[in-house]
Formats: C-alpha cells, structure tokens, sequence
C-alpha cells in the first residue's frame, strides 16, 4: 500500500515551511522534529485549536521515527539547494538560504497556513527554550497523555 502520510516530499515542505518561521536564525535537526510535531500536533500541546494531522493516541511516540525522516528530507533539501547547512558547537544547524525562501512563498494552501500559523506561534513560545528542554517537555506529555489512558 502506498504512504499516504508523511512522505518524504511532505516532510521536506513542512521542513521549509519551519526554516521559514524560525528566520533569519538556523536551527538543529532536533529543534526541526521537535517543532514538526509540536506543530502537527498543535492542539495536543496547546499551540493551535485542532491538530493538522487529526486526532491520533499516538502522537507524542511519532518523535523518535521523525528524527530518521527528517535526515534524509533535510539530505535531499541540502543537495538540491533548498537549504544550508552549517556546524555548530551543538551540532548541525540547517537555515534556508533564498532558493528555499522563493520556494515557500509559493506554497499556497490552507494546510501551508495553518501550519506556518501554528510554527510560528510555536516558536515565539520556545525559542528561547533549549532543545534538551523541548525534547523533555515532549517526553512529559507523553508520560502524562499515557497516564490518562
């Protein structure tokens, strides 16, 4: 069967639509997965009215298969120029440069406006907060989403 969800090309976009809220700062690969889901999940961590992916238990155990898919989107967004990349004491940090800017200006549709809504407001929220403390709060609204169960 096919992968309706989640495909790379999909997680490619919503990889510029991130970069593209977070300017004109890079981010790591683990502020992207943390955002992507915060984000897609936006009414389970209070950042938006509905999630954009729907309703889904599982949700908060998506983190750990997001940060595989986002290394080879961010690959692919790197070697078709889309993209830069740059290390960093912390790791790699990944920015959009203007062909990705002239990209995202293009991407038209309600779900590229929620969501760029939503990363924005997640952002102004967290991006003070370090990774660590981010990937922590994940962590705990899940053990807390698994204690309602």
């Amino acid at each position: 069967m096919p992968k309706l969800f989640n495909t790379s090309f999909e997680v490619s976009l919503r990889i510029l639509l991130i970069l593209s809220a977070v300017k004109p700062r890079s981010i790591t690969i683990d502020r992207i997965a943390a955002y992507d889901l915060m984000t897609v999940y936006g009414r389970d961590f209070g950042m938006a009215e509905q999630n954009l992916h729907g309703e889904n238990q599982f949700s908060f155990s998506e983190l750990p298969a997001k940060r595989e898919q986002l290394n080879g989107a961010l690959r692919s967004l790197v070697l078709d120029g889309f993209i830069s990349v740059a290390p960093s004491p912390g790791g790699f940090l990944f920015g959009l440069n203007e062909r990705g800017r002239e990209f995202v200006k293009s991407m038209q549709s309600e779900y590229a406006a929620a969501y760029m809504e939503t990363v924005k407001k997640t952002h102004r929220m967290l991006g003070k907060t370090s990774d660590a403390s981010l990937l922590s709060k994940i962590t705990r609204q899940a053990m807390d989403a698994l204690k309602r169960r």
